[in-house]
C-alpha cells in the first residue's frame, strides 16, 4: 500500500516537473531525426521512366547550351505539347519535366529533399494557423500536433517511392499536396487578417498557389476547390450569423477570399478542359460513369484505411495525438454542436479523393493515387477528431482533467508515456517482424544498412558509363540484382520498342537500349 502510494506520488511530481512544451520539443525532435534516412537514401536515388521521357528535351538543350533559360524554354514547350496531346495538368507537367538529372544524375535526389521541405512548410503553416488562429493553442501544441501529423503523412504513406523518391510521381502529388496545405493555411490566416500589407501579401501568395493546386493532379485540384469553396461558405455564413455585417457589407469586407478560390477553380477548368485528356483517356480505356465513380468513392474511403493504409502502430500514433488534442480545444470559444453531421460531411470530402480517377480510368491501382488519397484522409480525420473532442468536452464534466497551464494532468501525463513506450515497442516489434517495411524511414534504413542502396547506385554507375560514351549507339545492360523498392520504379526491359527502352534511348541519344537479362 505504501509502496503503491508512494508511486503515484512519485509520477504526480514527475507530472507536475515536465512541462508540456518539453514533451512537445522531445516530440518534435524524434520526428526530425526519424527523417534522416530519407533523406540519406535519397543520394542512392536514379531516374526512371517517365522522368527519361518526359525531360529528355530539356537535357539536350542543357547538354548543347549550358542555359537555363533554354532549359526553361524546353519545359514550357513540353507543357504546351501535353496540354494539347496527352495531359491538361499544366503545373504538374512543368514540374515533371524539370527533374535535377537533366543537370546531372548527381542531383536526382534533391526531389526527395524539396519534398520534405514542402511538407514540413505546408504542415506546419496548416497546423499553426488552425491551432493558433481557430482554436485558441500555442505554439508548443504546433509542435507536438504537427509532429504526430507529419510523421503520419511523410513515415505512414503507402507508397513511399511515389511518393517521395520518383521524381515524376512526387511533384505530381506529394508537391501538388503540400501547395494544398499552404493555400488552406494561408487562405484560414486571410479570413481573420485585417487590411494591410500582411494581408496583401498572402493575397497574392494565395493567388499563385491556386494555380499550383489547380493546374496540378485532378485529385488535389478537386480537393483544393472543396476545401476553399467550403472555406468562403462557412466563412459568410458565420459572418451573417453573427450579425456583423449585411450581405454587401460582407462581400465586400471578405472580397479577398475570392481570388483563391475563383483562382483555383479557373485554373482546374482550364485543366480539365485540355484536349489531351481526351486523348489519354481514350488510350486508358475509359473510366466508370460519374455516378457509379461517386458510389464507387465513398466504398473505396472505407476500405482502403481499414484494409491497407491503417497498422496497428497508425493508430496508436493517433491515439498519441488525443491528449494534445485535448489540451488545445479546451481554451477554445467555437461551439462544438452536432458531431455527426461534421463526420459525415469530411467522410464525402475525403471520398471525393477517388472520384477523378475512378471517372477517367476506372481504378486507383498507381502508389501515387493512394498517397495522395491517404493524405487527404489523415488531414479530414485530424480535423474531425479536434471537433469530436471539442463535443466531448462540451458536453461532458471535464474538471477531473483540469491542469495548470503548460503541462498535461496526471492522467494524461500517465496516458502519454505509456502509449509512447507502448508505441515504440510495438514499432520495434513491427519492424523486425516486416524487415523494416514499417515506416518509411526505417526501410530507408535498413536499405542502406544491408547495402541494398549501395549496390543499385554502383550497378547505375556502371550503365551510365554506357550511356555517356558517345561511341556507342546501341547498348544493352544488365539487370539490376535486388533494386530497393523505395528508389526502383521501371526499368527497361529486353524489348527495345518498349516505351521505357525508347524513352531512355531519346534521353542518353542512343539508337536502342535493352536490357539482356
Amino acid at each position: 500500500m505504501k509502496k503503491e502510494l508512494y508511486s503515484k506520488l512519485r509520477m504526480k511530481k514527475l507530472a507536475e516537473k515536465i512541462t508540456e512544451k518539453q514533451i512537445s520539443i522531445v516530440m518534435l525532435v524524434a520526428f526530425l531525426i526519424s527523417l534522416v534516412p530519407i533523406l540519406m537514401l535519397a543520394k542512392y536515388n536514379y531516374p526512371g521512366a517517365d522522368d527519361f521521357s518526359a525531360s529528355y528535351t530539356l537535357r539536350h538543350a542543357w547538354i548543347e547550351t549550358g542555359n537555363v533559360g533554354a532549359v526553361l524554354e524546353k519545359a514550357v514547350e513540353y507543357v504546351k505539347y501535353t496540354y494539347m496531346a496527352w495531359s491538361g495538368l499544366f503545373m504538374s507537367m512543368f514540374w515533371t519535366c524539370l527533374q535535377p538529372g537533366v543537370f546531372g544524375e548527381q542531383y536526382y535526389g534533391i526531389t526527395t529533399v524539396i519534398s520534405i521541405l514542402l511538407l514540413l512548410m505546408g504542415g506546419f503553416y496548416f497546423v499553426h494557423v488552425l491551432i493558433e488562429k481557430y482554436l485558441g493553442g500555442n505554439r508548443t501544441q504546433v509542435m507536438s500536433i504537427g509532429s504526430i501529423y507529419l510523421f503520419l503523412i511523410i513515415q505512414c504513406m503507402p507508397d513511399g517511392n511515389e511518393g517521395l523518391y520518383w521524381h515524376s510521381g512526387v511533384v505530381n502529388y506529394t508537391w501538388a499536396f503540400a501547395f494544398l496545405l499552404m493555400l488552406t493555411g494561408i487562405t484560414l490566416s486571410m479570413m481573420k487578417e485585417k487590411c494591410g500589407k500582411k494581408k496583401l501579401i498572402k493575397v497574392s501568395l494565395s493567388f499563385v498557389l491556386a494555380i499550383f493546386v489547380g493546374g496540378g493532379n485532378f485529385i488535389t485540384a478537386l480537393q483544393g476547390c472543396i476545401w476553399l469553396t467550403l472555406l468562403t461558405i462557412f466563412s459568410l455564413i458565420i459572418g451573417i450569423k453573427e450579425k456583423k455585417y449585411t450581405l454587401n457589407e460582407l462581400l465586400k469586407e471578405k472580397k479577398e477570399l475570392f481570388i483563391p478560390v475563383l483562382t483555383i477553380l479557373t485554373a482546374f477548368a482550364i485543366s480539365v478542359l485540355a484536349p489531351g485528356n481526351q486523348v489519354r483517356m481514350a488510350g486508358a480505356g475509359g473510366g466508370l460513369s460519374p455516378i457509379k465513380a461517386i458510389v464507387v468513392s465513398f466504398i473505396y474511403c472505407l476500405e482502403m484505411p481499414i484494409k491497407q493504409w491503417f497498422s496497428f502502430p497508425i493508430v496508436l500514433i493517433l491515439a498519441l495525438a488525443v491528449p494534445f488534442m485535448w489540451n488545445v480545444v479546451k481554451k477554445s470559444q467555437i461551439v462544438y454542436s452536432n458531431p455527426g453531421v461534421v463526420a459525415i460531411l469530411g467522410y464525402c470530402v475525403a471520398s471525393a479523393a477517388y472520384t477523378p480517377n475512378l471517372y477517367a480510368q476506372g481504378n486507383m491501382l498507381a502508389g501515387r493515387l493512394h498517397d495522395t488519397a491517404y493524405f487527404v484522409f489523415v488531414t479530414i480525420l485530424m480535423i474531425v477528431m479536434f471537433y469530436i473532442i471539442g463535443w466531448l468536452q462540451q458536453t461532458m464534466d471535464i474538471e477531473r482533467m483540469n491542469c495548470n497551464e503548460g503541462y498535461l494532468s496526471e492522467k494524461m501525463f500517465l496516458y502519454v508515456m505509456g502509449m509512447s513506450l507502448f508505441l515504440v515497442g510495438t514499432s520495434m516489434l513491427h519492424i523486425a517482424i516486416n524487415d523494416g517495411d514499417t515506416y518509411i524511414g526505417s526501410e530507408a534504413m535498413m536499405c542502406i544498412i544491408s547495402g541494398q542502396a549501395e549496390t543499385y547506385a554502383r550497378e547505375n554507375q556502371l550503365r551510365l558509363e554506357m550511356f555517356h560514351d558517345s561511341n556507342m549507339k546501341n547498348v544493352e545492360v544488365s539487370g539490376f540484382s535486388n533494386p530497393p523498392e523505395l528508389l526502383h520504379f521501371q526499368d527497361v526491359t529486353w524489348d527495345e520498342n518498349d516505351w521505357v527502352n525508347h524513352a531512355v534511348a531519346r534521353y542518353y541519344g542512343k539508337d536502342s537500349v535493352r536490357r539482356m537479362n
